[in-house]
């Protein structure tokens, strides 16, 4: 995400400073008297989450299950900013953008591929290795609507602030910073400086060591920020623009258009930017950029799509908040919910308000984002459109028009709710691909507390001492290839036990079934009564 020129990236990076969120929120509340507030993208989050073994666990469980996995980790995050001083925004992306509908398209046709290979895999476990099936679990791993549901469910519960964009995040978080709604913006793009956020937050580390709280921070303005240190410099210009950086970043390559040219090299593309900049008027620049920047574009629908983002970069559609109350900051009065929303480009021009600032949309951005907000709302909901207020607050989602899905709590046979990722279903993964996960449910369900973030060392140290739980026998278990293999006994209810299955349940079905099959397993399901 971001820039996609590499030497750009490199020298950009050369340009944070090492600092901690506590110390950065102590020199903050002595400058501005208050907390300083952290805009953060959500879904950069859910993003990171999605590769954790817990999370691809229950994403793939069958029936499905909350993924409490991932609002977890989230909360965790959060609590790192509020036990250093800070208040935090959580933004959430909505529509996507129709700019970025090819590179969207790619993507999702790679994960429809890696999910028809899992399918194949699972319908012959036999043929495929543990591991193979493993990988493909996690590259087949999305941020799922009801994800988002589960995280915005948890934020509200814990009373974390939350702000749902109308299209990008990123762009939405340069409105909120120009609002004074948010002082800092945590990313993992290299684009926001470009974009103009002033105090970008990298590489935050949210262990809990002594390391807990480090950040990197990219100031753009001020003696050591970007302007003076890079663009200035790097254009031997003293008077660089926001508009002059957002060309820069076009021609430079980034989500919405290829670099100008593979062939072009980086040094190139700064002495285009050398030409412009030393022009005086917004005049003349614009007759720079129509006849020397648009003919490298020996493409027309490459020229048409960099003018597009050109145009985006700078009015791309975001919320605005008016305050109910005129003595009140836009700031104030998010945190009273007195307050209105308009949509309008993010450069704050008033005209932008108004839909025909986009039109026509041949020669200004692509789209008009009053008709692509509001025109699939109203095919879903027959009539029922949302308020930009609903989408703001998140209690629909701008993307939808819809209240966010969540997926109700597992329930066993007798319709008890149980702990996530308890039931299995064997017809959707080999009964051979869940040892440890097994082993886990295994002792849950029979009362011994399994730490979340276990791994197979945690639950042997737990296995050797779970007698003083009453527990009189453990699950027998085989090795194969130097590790523990737990048999699928581990599964089977004991009399007099409260177990997390009971006698209808399709999971224990198949158990029977597999031991009545496999004659071998059988004094492993002695117990168990034989399928009919």
């Amino acid at each position: 995400m971001g820039i996609q020129n590499t030497k750009a990236k490199q020298e950009i990076k050369r340009h944070k400073v090492s600092s901690t969120l506590e110390r950065t929120a102590q020199v903050f509340h002595v400058n501005k008297g208050r907390n300083p507030i952290a805009g953060i993208d959500i879904s950069v989050w859910i993003m990171m989450c999605l590769s954790n073994q817990r999370v691809v666990d229950q994403f793939h469980a069958d029936p499905k299950v909350p993924l409490t996995a991932v609002s977890e980790t989230i909360m965790n995050k959060i609590n790192v900013f509020l036990s250093n001083g800070w208040g935090v925004l959580m933004v959430f992306d909505g529509q996507r953008n129709p700019l970025k509908a090819e590179t969207n398209e790619k993507r999702k046709g790679d994960l429809e591929g890696k999910k028809r290979r899992l399918a194949r895999a699972l319908r012959a476990p036999d043929e495929v290795s543990v591991r193979a099936i493993a990988k493909l679990r996690k590259d087949t791993v999305w941020p799922r609507d009801d994800i988002y549901g589960e995280v915005i469910r948890a934020l509200k519960q814990n009373k974390v602030p939350v702000f749902g964009a109308p299209f990008e995040t990123d762009h939405q978080m340069v409105a909120l910073q120009r609002q004074g709604m948010i002082d800092y913006v945590v990313s993992t793009d290299t684009d926001m400086p470009f974009l103009g956020i002033s105090k970008t937050i990298y590489n935050v580390n949210y262990s809990s060591g002594r390391s807990r709280g480090r950040c990197d921070i990219l100031e753009l303005h001020g003696p050591n920020g970007l302007f003076e240190k890079f663009f200035k410099k790097k254009f031997a210009c003293e008077n660089v623009s926001l508009d002059d950086v957002g060309i820069f970043a076009c021609l430079l390559g980034n989500d919405f258009v290829k670099q100008l040219s593979e062939k072009l090299r980086y040094s190139g593309i700064v002495e285009i930017m050398k030409q412009l900049t030393a022009l005086q008027t917004t005049s003349e620049k614009k007759d720079f950029f129509t006849a020397e920047i648009l003919p490298k574009y020996a493409d027309p629908a490459i020229k048409e799509r960099f003018c597009h983002a050109v145009f985006f970069w700078k009015h791309a559609p975001v919320y605005f908040v008016t305050p109910t109350v005129a003595s009140d900051s836009p700031r104030i009065a998010f945190q009273k919910g007195q307050y209105s929303v308009s949509l309008r480009g993010m450069d704050t021009d008033e005209s932008s308000a108004n839909s025909q600032f986009y039109t026509p949309v041949k020669r200004k951005m692509g789209f008009d984002p009053f008709e692509i907000l509001r025109k699939s709302h109203t095919e879903v909901m027959a009539g029922e459109e949302g308020s930009d207020e609903a989408f703001v607050n998140l209690d629909k989602w701008s993307r939808t028009g819809l209240e966010f899905g969540l997926i109700p709590p597992q329930t066993n046979g007798s319709g008890a709710e149980v702990f996530p990722g308890s039931m299995l279903n064997f017809d959707s993964a080999p009964m051979r691909f869940f040892p440890q996960r097994s082993l886990e449910i295994w002792l849950r369900s029979r009362g011994v507390p399994i730490p979340k973030d276990a791994n197979r060392d945690t639950i042997e140290v737990i296995v050797n001492r779970v007698r003083r739980y009453g527990i009189d026998s453990l699950p027998k278990a085989c090795f194969r290839g130097g590790g523990a293999y737990i048999t699928w006994a581990v599964l089977s209810p004991i009399e007099r036990i409260d177990d997390a299955w009971m006698e209808g349940d399709d999971a224990l079905q198949r158990i029977r079934m597999f031991a009545h099959i496999f004659p071998p397993e059988r004094t492993n399901f002695e117990h168990l009564p034989t399928p009919d």
